[in-house]
C-alpha cells in the first residue's frame, strides 16, 4: 500500500497551490522558489498519471481530478496540523500566541504585561505586531486583535471596543492655529495613517464638510508615528478613541474640534470556535479588557 503514497512533500506543495491557486504564494508559503514548486507539482501529476491544473499563463485551475484529489488532500493536511498543533499544546510548554495591532501592543499592553505575567508565571507568551490580517489554520497565531465587522467565518469574536473618530493635536498647534470650528481645519496640513480605511475623507464626508486640497499631507503606516508627529505640532492627525484617551489624560494632544464620527467598524478578540474554552485565552481576553481604556 505504501507504494501508492506519493511523498509527503509532494502532497504539501499540492495543497498549498490549491489552496491558494498560485505557484508563486504557495512557493512563498513553503519557502521555495516557483520552479522548485512547478518542478513537485509535475512530479505528483507524473506519478499520479492525470493532470492536476490546467495552465493558462499565470492564472491556473484545477483540473476535475485535481479537485476531486484537492478536497482529500487538503482534509489530511487540515487534520495532521491540528492534531500536532494540539499535542504541542498539551504535552510541550504552554505558550499562548497572541497577534495584536503594532498601536495597541505598543502603547497598552506592553506598558502593562507585567501584571499579567506575574499572574501566568508559567505561560510563555509569544507576541506579533502585525496590520495583516492573521489567517488562524495556517498562521502561528491562537489568539488576535482585528479591527472589522466581527464577521469571520470559523471563528469567535468577542467585541472589546467601540471607537469614534475626532481630529487631534498639540496644545501648542491649537493655539497658534486657533482652532475651534471644522472650517479652521482648512489649509492645515493633514496627517494620514496608510492602514486607515477612509481617514480624512470619511471624517469629511460623514459629516458633511469640504476641506478642500490641504497644502501638505504626512503619511505614516504606523499609528504611533501618526500622533508623535501630531504631538509635535507637524499638524492635525485623527485620533480614535477612547484608544488614545491617555494622550490626552497626559496633556500630550487635544481635541479642539468636537465634532467626530462614530466608526462602523470595532475592535474584537478573535480565536478559533474549538479554543472556546482554552483557560489561556479566556485569561488573557479578562486582562485585556481591564486595561481597555472606556
Amino acid at each position: 500500500m505504501n507504494k501508492r503514497l506519493p511523498s509527503f512533500h509532494l502532497l504539501l506543495a499540492f495543497e498549498a497551490v490549491g489552496r491558494r491557486l498560485s505557484f508563486k504564494q504557495a512557493a512563498e508559503e513553503l519557502f521555495l522558489t516557483p520552479p522548485a514548486m512547478t518542478y513537485r507539482i509535475k512530479e505528483l501529476e507524473q506519478y499520479l498519471g492525470f493532470s492536476l491544473f490546467l495552465r493558462s499563463g499565470k492564472k491556473i485551475e484545477f483540473t476535475p481530478a485535481g479537485q476531486s484529489y484537492f478536497k482529500t488532500v487538503h482534509q489530511v493536511v487540515s487534520d495532521l496540523k491540528r492534531g500536532t498543533d494540539r499535542v504541542l499544546r498539551d504535552f510541550s510548554v504552554r505558550k499562548l500566541r497572541i497577534n495584536v495591532l503594532p498601536f495597541m501592543a505598543s502603547e497598552l499592553i506592553i506598558p502593562q504585561l507585567e501584571g499579567f505575567r506575574q499572574a501566568h508565571p508559567d505561560l510563555h507568551l509569544q507576541i506579533d505586531t502585525d496590520s495583516d490580517v492573521v489567517d488562524f489554520q495556517w498562521g502561528d497565531v491562537d489568539v488576535a486583535v482585528r479591527f472589522g465587522d466581527g464577521k469571520w467565518p470559523g471563528l469567535i469574536a468577542e467585541k472589546l471596543l467601540d471607537v469614534e473618530v475626532s481630529p487631534v493635536c498639540s496644545p501648542q498647534f491649537a493655539k497658534q492655529q486657533s482652532l475651534t470650528h471644522v472650517a479652521d481645519l482648512k489649509g492645515q496640513t493633514l496627517i494620514n495613517f496608510d492602514n486607515s480605511s477612509g481617514g480624512w475623507s470619511d471624517w469629511c464626508k460623514q459629516l458633511g464638510v469640504n476641506l478642500g486640497k490641504p497644502p501638505q499631507e504626512i503619511n505614516f503606516n504606523n499609528y504611533v508615528y501618526v500622533l508623535r508627529a501630531a504631538e509635535q505640532s507637524s499638524g492635525i492627525a485623527l485620533g480614535v478613541f477612547p484608544l488614545i484617551n491617555f494622550w490626552l489624560e497626559a496633556g500630550r494632544l487635544v481635541r479642539p474640534i468636537v465634532q467626530s464620527i462614530t466608526m462602523p467598524k470595532s475592535y474584537y478578540l478573535v480565536y478559533r470556535e474549538e479554543d472556546k474554552e482554552r483557560q489561556d485565552i479566556l485569561a488573557f481576553r479578562d486582562w485585556l479588557v481591564s486595561i481597555l481604556p472606556q
